[in-house]
């Protein structure tokens, strides 16, 4: 059962990353950072700054507050 209210950053990405059938590898390009990077976004490890949030919105064609669950 997907909980899209509760999620937070690192699991939004992750679900995305899915529904987009893209890799960590892959958003690391578009966004043009390292797999490194992208990969402690999706564990949690560390938070996106803003315009990286902004960027991976863009990528997953939705909004900033969605990514930080503000909105649906």
């Amino acid at each position: 059962k997907w909980r899209l209210f509760e999620m937070n950053v690192a699991e939004k990405i992750r679900a995305n990353l899915k529904l987009y059938r893209m890799s960590q590898s892959q958003l690391a390009l578009k966004l043009g950072k390292s797999t490194k990077v992208v990969s402690h976004w999706c564990t949690g490890k560390y938070t996106p700054t803003r315009r990286n949030l902004k960027a991976i919105a863009e990528v997953f064609n939705c909004s900033v507050g969605y990514l930080l669950g503000r909105y649906d």
